[in-house]
């Protein structure tokens, strides 16, 4: 047992190149070099709303947040936005058109940009997401989706969007709830029970 220590402690020339390849693997494999990538960059400005309680920067913040929440990117913070757009003199309050956004986010240098715009139509609330491909100056990815008219969900309605538009998991229970128009229109705040007792009424006019 004592030869084979000292064998392996002092090899040669072969054994020490193929020790050194392992000793090289091995570090890249705990630091994460040469194998992990940066997250792309990407950028949130408003968002477009129509007959709606939230403005589009209530909004646009909205869709950051639940942007964040994925880690599919390196998201710009709110702040950072509004320095770097008054900095440059850049104005996106109706900044929602392709060409617009590219513009801004070349000034940014991100790679990415989400945009799109949410609006009550009936009783229902459409979000249209689009993710565009700075570089190459196309859009990249788009989600259509419509919700039953329940404002108060309007959160959970964004993640789902959110997540649709990443092709990432989803809880398909709210995606029941909100989004399937045969189900009747509950809120996750109010459940409706219709088991238990129930009570009736005749009524028979006298002749």
């Amino acid at each position: 047992m004592k030869t084979k220590i000292t064998t392996w402690l002092l090899p040669g020339k072969k054994s020490f190149k193929t020790l050194l390849v392992i000793v090289l693997a091995w570090t890249c494999a705990m630091t994460g070099t040469g194998s992990a990538q940066t997250p792309k960059t990407i950028a949130v400005l408003n968002i477009d709303t129509k007959d709606l309680s939230l403005d589009p920067v209530s909004m646009g913040n909205l869709v950051r947040l639940e942007l964040e929440k994925t880690k599919a990117y390196s998201v710009m913070d709110k702040y950072d936005v509004t320095y770097l757009t008054e900095q440059k003199g850049l104005d996106i309050s109706n900044c929602y058109g392709k060409t617009c956004l590219l513009e801004i986010a070349k000034s940014m240098e991100v790679d990415k940009m989400l945009t799109g715009n949410a609006e009550r139509f009936g009783d229902k609330i459409i979000i249209n997401l689009r993710l565009i491909d700075v570089a190459s100056s196309s859009i990249e990815k788009t989600d259509v989706t419509e919700y039953q008219n329940i404002p108060d969900e309007m959160q959970i309605m964004v993640e789902i969007s959110v997540k649709k538009l990443l092709g990432l998991n989803i809880d398909p229970n709210l995606v029941n709830l909100l989004v399937n128009y045969e189900d009747p229109i509950i809120s996750t705040r109010t459940n409706l029970k219709l088991n238990g007792p129930r009570m009736g009424i005749a009524y028979e006019p006298t002749t």
